[in-house]
């Protein structure tokens, strides 16, 4: 089925960080400072005299001044530094990408009540090889009914999805990471407090409306995290995203046909919200925004919170699953030994059914 999608599928959205930042703000403001003549340092040492502040602490306010005005010249309508706001133009892009997030979210609600289930659902898509080798190897059903269920072949059978597991190799494990990393990011932003950013915003005339700020502060700094850490999400992984949250639809009466149309649907709607979240990181200058409402040159953002714990996750539902094929073996087998045992004592291939129970009587 997913190879039918595919085949007539456009390529996904990649989503690319802005290429345009000026490596000059990416030095700190120290270095900027000793880089300057010594004719301006003079003149901030002057100032600093008659404001009574550091002659740094105004080289700050002047270097955060001039990129308040190179924003302004390049992206007009973001913000208005005199006045410390942000923008009526920032308020639109961040409604716009709240119904990006909504369209995400119930995903990532449902993967989250069950993160293990998902990571081996998705590595059955991206690293087929691996979970071929575990039933070949790990499952209880590749023993033969002759194989007498004890411990030590419990034991064994563990052992061997363990070796399997740490001994995957370098490049199925860093797919596998850096998959479960693009999906991570998807799931950061849609879960960043778009309500909470957006109602800091006041309306100031009629659909204009600006945040001061210091209202914008807090909010504003978690997004510049996801959005300088940005992940592209393939269209294999938004299929794996869209099946997972209807795996239970699968098992049922439910054709390839429709399914394949209901896959389609979703990729294009995602590609749809994807572009528009690649609109707001091509159209707003997170970092240089984030060091003009934070009136500090040196600041960054935090880096973004990865998933460097699932690989105890995902060892821990590959044993769960082998755990529950274990008791379906075992449950197969007596029904065989059971099965095997009429034929030779008896004759028969299954137990004679009892029109009237005898027992009832007793």
């Amino acid at each position: 089925m997913l190879n039918s999608i595919n085949k007539n599928l456009s390529p996904s959205v990649d989503l690319v960080e802005d290429t345009t930042v000026d490596s000059s703000i990416k030095i700190t403001l120290r270095t900027k400072y000793a880089q300057e003549s010594f004719f301006y340092r003079l003149i901030l040492w002057f100032r600093s005299l008659f404001r009574k502040k550091n002659a740094e602490s105004i080289y700050n306010d002047d270097i955060i001044s001039a990129l308040a005005r190179r924003v302004n010249k390049n992206h007009s309508g973001l913000i208005n530094h005199k006045n410390r706001i942000l923008d009526s133009l920032f308020y639109e892009r961040l409604k716009e990408l709240k119904e990006s997030a909504d369209f995400f979210k119930p995903y990532f609600n449902t993967i989250m009540d069950s993160p293990g289930e998902f990571y081996v659902f998705l590595s059955s898509f991206i690293i087929p090889e691996l979970v071929d080798e575990i039933n070949t190897t790990a499952d209880p059903f590749s023993l033969g009914f002759d194989v007498e269920p004890t411990i030590e072949v419990k034991k064994n059978l563990m052992h061997r999805l363990d070796d399997l597991l740490e001994n995957m190799g370098r490049t199925k494990k860093s797919v596998l990471y850096e998959a479960l990393n693009s999906i991570n990011w998807l799931k950061e932003f849609s879960e960043l407090p778009f309500v909470h950013f957006i109602s800091q915003f006041t309306n100031i005339t009629r659909n204009f409306y600006t945040c001061p700020y210091k209202n914008a502060v807090i909010d504003y700094d978690k997004f510049a995290t996801v959005f300088t850490n940005v992940q592209s999400v393939s269209n294999e992984l938004l299929e794996t995203i869209f099946l997972f949250s209807h795996r239970k639809s699968l098992s049922k009466n439910v054709s390839n046909k429709d399914m394949e149309n209901a896959v389609k649907e979703f990729l294009r709607i995602a590609n749809q919200n994807l572009s528009c979240i690649q609109i707001f990181i091509s159209s707003v200058p997170i970092i240089k925004i984030g060091k003009i409402i934070n009136d500090n040159f040196d600041w960054i953002p935090e880096n973004m919170t990865g998933i460097e714990n699932w690989y105890p996750v995902f060892q821990s539902q590959w044993r769960k699953i082998i755990e529950m094929r274990w008791s379906d073996w075992v449950r197969e087998r007596t029904k065989n030994v059971l099965s095997m045992s009429l034929l030779s004592d008896f004759n028969l291939n299954e137990f004679p059914y009892c029109r009237e129970r005898l027992w009832a009587s007793l």
